[in-house]
C-alpha cells in the first residue's frame, strides 16, 4: 500500500475517487480519513454510508429496481448517513450531499415518500452555489432523478394523473437530464486530463466511463415523456426529437455513455420510423434544430473541402446515419466470450444488435439498397455464428441482391444448426424454391421439399411443401435422357400434382402447373378445365393467361389467342412473355406494322429496365410508354430503322454469351391414348430412340424445340424471381432482332433483314443468334440468285452452311438452325443429311409437328413416298396438339 495522505493531498484522493467512481479505492482511502489527524474526520461517516450504498448498487448484475428488501442491505448505511446529518448539522455542504444520498437510499428501498422528503430537505431548488466537484454535480442530477422516478410510482400507486403532476415529474426528468449532459461533459475532461498527465495506477476507477445506470435511465425518460406530452392529441412532439438530438449531440463525440448513445440512437431512429410523418419532420427539422446548430457551430473549424462532420438533411438521412451510428455500437459491444457466467450479458448485447438489424433490413429494404445491408449481416457473422435467425436473414439479403449460390450456401449452414424453431420448415421450403428456380439442382430440390413436408406437421404449410415437391419432380422428369423413361416420371409427376389439388382444392398454383403438366402430355382438354380452375380461383395470374393462350394456338385458334393475350396486356402491359407471345401472333398474321411496333415496344422495355429489377417483369411496376401500355397500331409502313436505338455499350462488353444459371430442359411429354401415334416400321426407329441431348448439350440449352430464337428467353425472363446480368438483358435484345428478321424473311424484305442481322451482331456478335442470323440472310439470297447466279447462289449456300455450323458448335440444341441446316443440305440436294439431321432433331422434340412435316418432305423429294406419308399424317396429327410456342417456355414460379 501507498504511504499514508492526510490534509490537501487526503482531500484530493478523497474527490478523485469520488468523481471516478472508484470504490474499490474509496475503501482504502477510507481508513486514512478515520485516522487521528487526517483532517477529514467529519466527512467519515458520510464516505462510508456512501461507499456501502454505491457498492451494494455497482455489485447488482442488473439494473437494480426499487425494493423494500434492499434496506436490509442498507440499514447500516443509513445509520451513518443519519449519524452524519446530527454531527455536522452546521455544515450546508455535508448536508446536502447526505440528504441526496439518503433520497437515493430511501428511493432504491422503495420508500419514496422518505426519499422525496429528504431531496425537499436538502433545499436543493434554493442552492445557488456553484459545483466545486464532479461528485456533487452527479449527486444533483441522481436527486432530481430520484424525486421523479418516486412522483411517477406515488403517482401510479395512487392513479393521480393531474397535469400538475405529469408536469412537476417532467420538470424533475428534464433537470436531471440537463445536469447528466454537464456531468458527463466535465467528466469527458477530467478523464482526458488524466490521460495527459502521468498518475498512480490505482486512481483510475474501473467504472469511470460509466454514467450510472440512474442517470442513464433519466436520459433515456426524458424524450419518452416529452412525445407523450400530448398522448391523446397525437403520438409525438417535436420537443420529444428535440430532446433526443440535444442528448445525442452532446454524447456523440464523447467515450462516456456509449451504450446509452447505441439505445438513443435506435429509439429516435424509431420514432422518426413510426411516429412521423414527412410532413410533420419538415416542421422539426434539423435545420431547425437549436442543438443541431449550436453542435454545427461548435464544429465550424472543420468546414471547408475536409469537412469532418455529417449533416442530414432529410428524414431518411437521419434515420440511416442513427441506425448506422446503433449498428456499430451494438455490434463492438457484443460479448463474444462463450462462458457460462457471461450468457446473460451475452444475449442482451446479440438481442440489441438483432433489433438494430431488423429496423436496418426494413428500411434498406425498402430503398432496395441489399449490397449494405448483406455487408451489415456479414460484419455479424463474427457473434453469431449459432443464431439462426441472424443467418436466415443474411441469406434472405443474399437473394435480394440475386446471389443465388451463396444465399443457399448461408440456408444449408443455418438448417444444419442443431437449435431448431418455428422457421425451420420456411428454411427448407426457401433452399427447394432456390434450387428449383435459381440453380436447377431437382435432387436437392426434393431432398429439401421432403424433410419440409416432415417439419409442417400437417399444418397449412403442407400443401406448399408438397407443391414444391411435385414442381421440382416435374423438372426432374425432363431432364430424363430416354423418351420412354422421360413419360413414366411425367405421368408421376401429374400424380403429385393431382394430391396437391386434394389436399388443397384452392391452390391456384397446383391447378395451373397440373394443367401445364397435362398440356406437355398433349392431353389439352384436360389442362384447358384446370386452367380454367386456376384462373377462377386467382385471375391475376398472367402466365396463366399466356399458357390458355398457347392452349389456344394449339387448337389453331389464333384469333382467340391474339384477343386473349391483348386483353391481358391491358392488365400486365409490361409482361415480357405475354408481349412476345403478342408479337408470334402478328407474325403469324402477317401483320407486319404491329409485330414492329410490339418489337419497339419490347425494346424499350429493356432499355429502361433496371439491372436488377426484378418486379417489373410480373407487371407489379408499369412505365407508361408512348402514352399506354400496348403499343400503338398505324397504318404507316414501318422499317427497323424505326426501331434501332442508340446503343449503350460497346462491342467488347458483351463479346461473349453467358450460359444461364436457371435452364430449362427440352420438354417432351407423354403419349396418351388420345393422342397416340401409330408409325410402322420405317419410321418407328425414330420414336424409339427419342431421347434428349446429352446433359451438357442440356444445360446450355434452355427451351429446346422453340419455334424461334426468342422463345429461349420467354421462360427465363417471365419469372419475378430473377435478377437480370447486363449480358442477358442484352441477350434477350439479341433474340429480339432474330424474330425480327425471320418477320421480314417470311415477308420477302431483304434490305431490312440485313439490318436486323446487324444490329444482332453488334449486340452479340459472336453468339449462336448472330450467326444463325447470318446463315439464314445467306440462305435468302442464294434463294434469290438461284435462277439468275448459280455459282453465286451456292457460294451463299455454303456460307450459310458455315454459319449454322458454327451456331451448332455454340448450342448444339438451337433447334432453329438444325431445322435450317437441313434445308440447306434439302437445297444442295444432299438428301440423306438433310434425313439425318432431322431425325436428330425429332429425336429431341418427337412431338414437334414442324419437324415432322421437313422429315416427309426430304423424304418425298429421296423418293421414299410411303414414309413420306406416314411423315406428314403424323405431323398432321400432332400438328393439333402442337403450340405456337413450346409448353416448357412456361416457367415454375413459386409463391411460398
Amino acid at each position: 500500500m501507498s504511504s499514508k495522505l492526510k490534509g490537501s493531498r487526503l482531500e484530493a484522493e478523497v474527490d478523485r475517487c469520488r468523481s471516478e467512481c472508484n470504490w474499490k479505492r474509496m475503501a482504502e482511502v477510507l481508513n486514512w480519513v478515520r485516522s487521528k489527524n487526517s483532517g477529514m474526520e467529519q466527512f467519515a461517516d458520510l464516505l462510508e454510508g456512501e461507499l456501502i450504498l454505491e457498492t451494494f448498487i455497482e455489485n447488482q448484475s442488473e439494473y437494480l429496481t426499487p425494493n423494500k428488501e434492499n434496506y436490509d442491505h442498507l440499514r447500516k448505511a443509513d445509520g451513518l448517513l443519519q449519524e452524519s446529518l446530527t454531527e455536522n448539522a452546521g455544515s450546508n455542504v455535508i448536508v446536502m450531499d447526505t440528504r441526496l444520498l439518503l433520497a437515493k437510499l430511501y428511493y432504491f428501498s422503495a420508500n419514496y415518500c422518505e426519499a422525496i422528503a429528504n431531496v425537499e430537505k436538502s433545499k436543493l431548488d434554493q442552492a445557488g452555489t456553484p459545483f466545486e466537484t464532479l461528485r456533487s454535480l452527479k449527486l444533483v442530477a441522481e436527486a432530481y432523478a430520484v424525486k421523479g422516478f418516486s412522483l411517477e410510482h406515488l403517482s401510479a400507486k395512487e392513479d393521480r394523473r393531474q397535469d400538475k403532476n405529469k408536469i412537476q415529474i417532467l420538470y424533475c426528468f428534464e433537470k436531471s437530464a440537463e445536469l447528466a449532459i454537464c456531468y458527463v461533459t466535465e467528466l469527458e475532461k477530467s478523464l482526458n486530463a488524466a490521460s495527459r498527465t502521468p498518475a498512480p495506477v490505482s486512481t483510475t476507477g474501473a467504472n469511470a466511463d460509466k454514467i450510472g445506470d440512474l442517470l442513464e435511465t433519466t436520459l433515456e425518460r426524458v424524450p419518452l415523456l416529452t412525445l407523450r406530452k400530448n398522448v391523446y392529441d397525437k403520438r409525438w412532439d417535436a420537443q420529444g426529437v428535440e430532446w433526443y438530438r440535444k442528448i445525442m449531440t452532446s454524447l456523440g463525440d464523447k467515450s462516456v455513455g456509449e451504450r446509452l448513445q447505441q439505445r438513443l440512437s435506435r429509439q429516435l431512429a424509431e420514432v422518426l420510423i413510426r411516429g412521423m410523418l414527412e410532413s410533420d419532420y419538415e416542421k422539426s427539422s434539423l435545420n431547425n434544430s437549436l442543438s443541431v446548430s449550436k453542435k454545427s457551430q461548435s464544429l465550424g473549424f472543420y468546414t471547408g473541402s475536409h469537412k469532418g462532420y455529417f449533416s442530414p438533411v432529410s428524414r431518411l438521412e437521419e434515420i440511416l446515419l442513427l441506425l448506422l451510428i446503433s449498428e456499430v455500437l451494438s455490434t463492438r459491444d457484443v460479448i463474444l466470450s462463450r462462458s457460462d457466467d457471461l450468457q446473460s450479458s451475452r444475449r442482451e448485447s446479440i438481442q440489441d444488435a438483432t433489433m438494430v438489424h431488423n429496423l436496418l433490413t426494413m428500411v434498406l429494404s425498402s430503398l432496395r439498397q441489399y449490397q449494405l445491408l448483406v455487408n451489415i449481416y456479414e460484419r455479424a457473422m463474427k457473434f453469431a455464428n449459432q443464431d439462426r435467425y441472424i443467418w436466415l436473414q443474411f441469406a434472405l439479403s443474399l437473394m435480394c441482391q440475386g446471389r443465388w449460390l451463396r444465399a443457399s450456401r448461408i440456408l444449408h449452414q443455418c438448417v444444419a444448426l442443431e437449435r431448431s424453431d418455428e422457421n425451420e420448415c420456411v428454411e427448407h421450403m426457401i433452399l427447394a424454391k432456390i434450387e428449383i428456380e435459381q440453380l436447377g439442382q431437382y435432387d436437392k430440390a426434393i431432398e429439401y421439399a421432403e424433410k419440409a413436408m416432415k417439419l409442417c406437421n400437417q399444418n397449412w404449410l403442407k400443401g406448399r411443401c408438397m407443391l414444391l415437391h411435385a414442381v421440382a419432380y416435374s423438372l426432374k422428369a425432363q431432364t430424363a435422357v430416354t423418351f420412354e423413361e422421360r413419360k413414366k416420371k411425367l405421368c408421376d409427376s401429374v400424380d403429385l400434382f393431382e394430391a396437391v389439388i386434394n389436399f388443397d382444392t384452392h391452390d391456384e398454383l397446383a391447378y395451373f402447373f397440373c394443367a401445364l403438366q397435362y398440356a406437355i402430355a398433349r392431353d389439352l382438354d384436360t389442362a384447358l378445365a384446370y386452367c380454367q380452375r386456376s384462373l377462377e380461383l386467382n385471375p391475376e395470374q398472367p402466365l396463366a393467361i399466356m399458357f390458355l393462350a398457347l392452349i389456344f394456338t394449339a387448337r389453331k385458334d389464333y384469333k382467340g389467342a391474339r384477343e386473349l393475350v391483348i386483353k391481358a396486356l391491358n392488365d400486365f402491359p409490361t409482361h415480357y412473355g405475354l408481349l412476345v407471345l403478342r408479337l408470334k401472333l402478328e407474325t403469324k398474321y402477317g401483320r407486319v406494322d404491329e409485330a414492329l411496333n410490339t418489337s419497339k415496344h419490347l425494346l424499350n422495355f429493356w432499355r429502361r429496365l433496371p439491372r436488377t429489377s426484378v418486379d417489373m417483369i410480373n407487371g407489379e411496376e408499369e412505365p407508361q410508354q408512348n402514352g399506354g401500355g400496348a403499343p400503338a397500331q398505324n397504318g404507316t409502313n414501318s422499317s427497323v430503322k424505326d426501331i434501332v436505338g442508340p446503343r449503350s455499350l460497346t462491342n467488347k462488353e458483351v463479346m461473349a454469351p453467358v450460359a444461364p444459371m436457371f435452364t430449362n430442359p427440352l420438354g417432351i411429354g407423354i403419349i396418351t391414348k388420345a393422342s397416340h401415334l401409330s408409325l410402322n416400321a420405317s419410321v418407328s426407329d425414330v420414336n424409339e430412340t427419342a431421347s434428349v441431348v446429352t446433359s451438357t448439350q442440356a444445360n446450355m440449352s434452355e427451351f429446346g424445340g422453340a419455334t424461334s430464337t426468342i422463345s429461349d428467353s420467354v421462360g427465363f425472363l417471365s419469372s419475378s424471381s430473377r435478377s437480370y446480368s447486363l449480358q442477358n438483358t442484352f441477350r434477350v435484345q439479341a433474340s429480339i432482332w432474330v424474330e425480327l428478321a425471320e418477320l421480314f424473311i417470311e415477308n420477302c424484305r431483304a434490305d431490312d433483314v440485313h439490318a436486323c442481322v446487324e444490329e444482332a451482331i453488334s449486340l452479340f456478335p459472336n453468339s449462336h443468334q448472330a450467326l444463325y442470323l447470318k446463315g439464314r440472310l445467306f440462305s435468302l439470297r442464294s434463294k434469290e440468285l438461284d435462277g439468275k447466279d448459280p455459282m453465286t447462289a451456292k457460294s451463299c449456300r455454303k456460307h450459310a452452311k458455315s454459319c449454322l455450323l458454327a451456331a451448332l458448335a455454340i448450342y448444339p440444341s438451337h433447334i432453329p438452325s438444325l431445322r435450317h441446316l437441313a434445308e440447306v443440305y434439302k437445297s444442295e440436294e444432299n438428301m440423306k443429311m438433310a434425313e439425318n439431321v432431322l431425325r436428330d432433331v425429332i429425336k429431341a422434340d418427337p412431338l414437334d409437328s414442324n419437324s415432322w412435316q421437313k422429315l416427309a418432305e426430304v423424304l418425298s423429294a429421296d423418293g421414299c413416298h410411303e414414309e413420306a406419308i406416314e411423315c406428314s399424317e403424323t405431323a398432321s396429327r400432332l400438328d393439333t396438339s402442337t403450340p405456337l410456342i413450346p409448353f416448357t417456355v412456361i416457367p415454375r414460379v413459386i409463391r411460398t
